[in-house]
């Protein structure tokens, strides 16, 4: 990573997709570095849960630079797309939340199998994945109780399905005792309404479509 001085080291319960697991992953960077400022606080050990872990995500690639793209899209035209591969590694960090490392564009070296997921296996490495973001937050008891983990897991597996994974999350704003995030979706937008109890646990947790703000 750019002018990190040490390395950071990842220790994660969880498995990776079939397409990853067993395999040793190496990749590169092909373009022009960026720097990212929010990777000076990004600890440099990670522990914590995995999310989805694949080289394998269909993903929709604009063939014209982004700035075109959008200017296009402003327009009410349709940019040149194609489908591309795209490497996705997520996980919930203990010390730093969700984090996503993204491209289409890295050069990837995966070695053979070491070994491979069972069924049973990658059936459990689903579930932990859908559970892995309801895990993560710190409910109340109240929430907790009407919408246990295994169906708020079923929820957000649901909601990936339908809308795909979260690409960005925008400025929060404040509403009362919630906290509303623009949540952007590989399909749509949505806005995701966070409400704290008196000791900052999350007491409700709900999704609408995105109403523009001013």
């Amino acid at each position: 990573m750019v002018d990190r001085t040490e390395p950071v080291i990842l220790t994660l319960l969880g498995n990776a997709h079939p397409d990853l697991a067993g395999c040793l992953l190496t990749f590169t960077n092909r373009l022009k570095p960026i720097p990212h400022s929010g990777l000076d606080s990004l600890h440099p050990i990670q522990t914590g849960t995995i999310g989805d872990l694949t080289a394998a995500r269909k993903v929709r690639e604009f063939e014209v630079p982004l700035e075109e793209a959008m200017a296009m899209i402003r327009r009410k035209e349709k940019p040149p797309e194609h489908m591309a591969n795209c490497l996705y590694l997520e996980w919930f960090s203990d010390a730093n939340g969700r984090v996503v490392i993204e491209s289409t564009h890295y050069r990837l070296t995966i070695s053979n199998l070491e070994w491979r997921l069972t069924p049973e296996e990658d059936d459990q490495r689903e579930k932990e994945a859908a559970a892995g973001l309801t895990g993560f937050m710190h409910f109340n008891k109240t929430l907790n109780a009407a919408q246990p983990l295994d169906k708020s897991s079923v929820f957000f597996k649901g909601l990936t399905q339908q809308m795909g994974q979260i690409q960005t999350l925008g400025e929060p704003q404040s509403i009362g005792r919630a906290m509303v995030f623009p949540a952007k979706f590989e399909t749509s937008a949505l806005d995701m309404r966070i409400t704290l109890d008196d000791r900052g646990l999350i007491a409700g947790l709900t999704f609408a479509p995105h109403a523009p703000t001013n």
